[in-house]
């Protein structure tokens, strides 16, 4: 797939987004912009987030020709009785500069988590009730608004899931089905499929085999169900 950038992103950076929830500026804390540190703790307000996700590519595991790394972003919602659509085109994410500003607390800093392997996530969010995940495959060359390439077909809308403060929610094997023809070659896009499934037991374990401070503390399950868009 000779069209697929094959660059790396090199800086993974915040959204910029305006909450109003500080009086005063500060910089997006990247220690929050993925997967959550060897010692990290609860009792900062945030929530984590447990979820495996695995990528095949034309019915083979992995990303084939695809170099550029899959960033997740889940998507928040205001209104859980009546969500609006999920923006997939444009990607709905915003990478801001390095010296961005964001008028914030740490407790509601989004969130952008990096897909490596083997694919668990552990990642620390803002306390919110979320109703969707979007991937992109950022463009190295347009930093500040790097496109998509390829640019995936579709966001994973689900029904309304709350992350509570200070809590550990498993969400789900999140498996992401990746297809694409001729033109979509020509066209630097690709056709995702999503599917999630219940491995509570084994994705649980092998988070506290990494992260033994959490061995005590409860995770609750909050499987994700597909939603229609």
């Amino acid at each position: 797939m000779s069209c697929l950038t094959r660059a790396r992103w090199r800086s993974l950076s915040l959204l910029l987004l305006l909450l109003g929830c500080s009086t005063a500026a500060k910089y997006v804390p990247q220690r929050l912009a993925g997967q959550v540190p060897p010692d990290y703790r609860l009792g900062n307000g945030r929530g984590v987030m447990i979820a495996r996700f695995t990528v095949s590519t034309q019915g083979e595991p992995g990303f084939g020709a695809i170099t550029n790394p899959l960033i997740v972003q889940f998507h928040q919602t205001d209104n859980p009785a009546a969500p609006e659509p999920i923006k997939q085109n444009p990607q709905g994410l915003t990478f801001a500069s390095d010296d961005a500003r964001v008028w914030t607390s740490e407790r509601n800093m989004p969130t952008l988590w990096e897909y490596r392997l083997p694919g668990l996530m552990a990642a620390s969010f803002a306390p919110a009730v979320y109703d969707g995940l979007v991937i992109a495959y950022p463009d190295a060359l347009k930093n500040t608004l790097p496109d998509s390439i390829p640019a995936p077909s579709q966001p994973l809308a689900f029904e309304p899931v709350t992350l509570p403060p200070d809590a550990v929610v498993y969400i789900g094997d999140i498996h992401i089905r990746q297809t694409y023809g001729f033109w979509d070659r020509m066209l630097d896009r690709i056709d995702v499929d999503y599917a999630v499934t219940d491995d509570y037991d084994s994705s649980v374990a092998e988070f506290r085999a990494q992260y033994p401070q959490f061995r005590d503390i409860p995770v609750e399950k909050r499987l994700l169900r597909v939603a229609a868009q």
